[in-house]
């Protein structure tokens, strides 16, 4: 429903909506989870490819592709390196949705990885991500490290929706930032 409730097979995380209204344009790349393993400059490599792209819409093309590729490439490590089936695929798409960038990957994790992603968001929407990244920092916890500087640097909106995979262990999620267009140009 979008609104931070969980519900028995699908959980939402933040402000998550499937609304396709107002794309002004947008780019999707699948690729194998074991290719970005094999090859883990894949990801930045992939970062940079929906970057270019999309900095094509915006004035600022050159400080809106660095905003893009360095947050895509957060969201493409992630995945590869929670991926439980490395067989599996991740998907990646950038869009332009009237005033923000939206970033979205989706991968295949197991139950625990997709509660432990569950708690960070709902860490992060609860407070400030300054704050939150101090803590971990502190207590030496580096887990979703990269999402909070989303969140604390970017000023990025981190949602997800985790759906469990007909009764199995595993679970399809997909994490999305939004990030205010003028925030992609002004960094």
């Amino acid at each position: 429903d979008g609104d931070g409730a969980c519900v028995m097979s699908i959980r939402i995380c933040g402000r998550f909506s499937d609304d396709a209204s107002a794309v002004l344009t947008s780019i999707s790349v699948t690729v194998p989870v074991l290719d970005l393993l094999v090859e883990w400059h894949r990801c930045g490599m992939t970062a940079d490819y929906l970057a270019d792209y999309l900095a094509y819409a915006l004035e600022r093309r050159d400080l809106a592709r660095t905003v893009i590729s360095t947050a895509a490439n957060e969201l493409l490590e992630n995945a590869a390196k929670f991926s439980s089936d490395k067989r599996s695929i991740v998907r990646a798409e950038a869009r332009l949705r009237g005033g923000a960038l939206e970033l979205e990957v989706d991968n295949v994790t197991d139950e625990g990885h997709a509660d432990r992603l569950a708690d960070l968001l709902d860490a992060i929407a609860r407070g400030d991500a300054s704050a939150l990244f101090a803590d971990r920092l502190e207590a030496r916890e580096r887990g979703g490290l990269g999402l909070i500087v989303l969140a604390k640097d970017y000023t990025a909106d981190l949602s997800a929706r985790i759906v469990q995979q007909g009764g199995t262990g595993a679970f399809r999620v997909t994490v999305r930032a939004s990030i205010a267009a003028d925030e992609v140009e002004q960094r």
